[in-house]
């Protein structure tokens, strides 16, 4: 639980520092830089650790979720954070935890229940009224509500759908290797589309600031962040983990109001409550439900 509540706090700060640089790299350089240097970090603790290795008949399914998850997963979030704030992103990609419940669901993995049903509708209902409202963009002239609001979805169901499937791979093989291959997969998808990005464009011209943050998003927000998140999914439920998400948009919000400059609205908090609130009934055990 520390693991995954250590990672979500990095992860809300990452929808910041994203929606800070993006503008300087652009979408796909950002992902493809956020995990060289996370597989980089992550390699160097797997010289370090004994017996690290991913069984050879896992080796396919890890690369294919390494794709997923590090390859069109940052990229779907980078290029979103070009479209929306990094409050409301935040508060889409909190629905992670609900679209984990319903894929576990209907693959049969976990019960849906009446209070996961509760949970989601009110989840939803937040993330509608957060991004609907005009008033959340005030001031905000030229973000595309929708386009970015899809990108963000599809960045959350990214996410949920490698929560669910990865657990039995992680069940058998070292968190040290799964990690840096499925990363180091993820890095490969992306490395032709920032050449060819690099080759259109040149290398992004970095500022001081946007170097801090391109290497936090490598570390912290990329291969230590990432890693205690899949060495949290080998050791409980997809769903205990995938809740801590909630704390992704309360981090956000507070930062991007200090270093975004970007302002509070009311109904985001709205938004924020009843996605809260839809995660406490996921949450809920079975026997409360009687």
């Amino acid at each position: 639980m520390a693991a995954a509540m250590s990672a979500a706090i990095f992860f809300g700060a990452s929808v910041v520092a994203t929606r800070f640089v993006v503008g300087e790299t652009g979408a796909v350089m950002l992902a493809f830089l956020r995990f060289a240097i996370g597989a980089a970090c992550i390699a160097g603790v797997a010289v370090l650790t004994k017996n690290v290795r991913v069984a050879r008949r896992d080796i396919p399914a890890t690369l294919a979720l390494g794709a997923l998850f590090f390859g069109a997963f940052p990229w779907l979030f980078s290029q979103s954070l070009l479209f929306i704030p990094a409050s409301i992103g935040a508060i889409i990609l909190a629905t992670m935890p609900i679209l984990t419940l319903v894929i576990a669901a209907v693959i049969g993995t976990e019960e849906l229940t009446r209070n996961k049903l509760v949970g989601t509708g009110l989840a939803f209902a937040g993330v509608a009224i957060a991004v609907a409202s005009p008033s959340s963009y005030t001031g905000m002239a030229g973000f595309h509500l929708g386009i970015g609001s899809v990108l963000m979805l599809g960045t959350s169901l990214c996410g949920a759908v490698y929560n669910v499937l990865s657990r039995p791979y992680l069940q058998r093989n070292n968190s040290v290797a799964f990690t840096t291959l499925s990363m180091a997969a993820g890095a490969m998808v992306l490395l032709p589309f920032a050449a060819f990005t690099t080759a259109v464009d040149g290398l992004p011209d970095l500022s001081a600031s946007g170097l801090l943050a391109v290497l936090f998003l490598g570390t912290l927000g990329g291969g230590i962040g990432f890693f205690l998140w899949i060495w949290a999914l080998q050791r409980t439920t997809p769903t205990r983990v995938a809740i801590f998400v909630t704390l992704n948009p309360i981090a956000a919000i507070g930062l991007a109001a200090v270093f975004l400059g970007e302002g509070f609205q009311p109904v985001v908090a709205l938004g924020l409550i009843l996605v809260l609130a839809g995660l406490i009934f996921v949450s809920l055990p079975v026997r409360a439900e009687a």
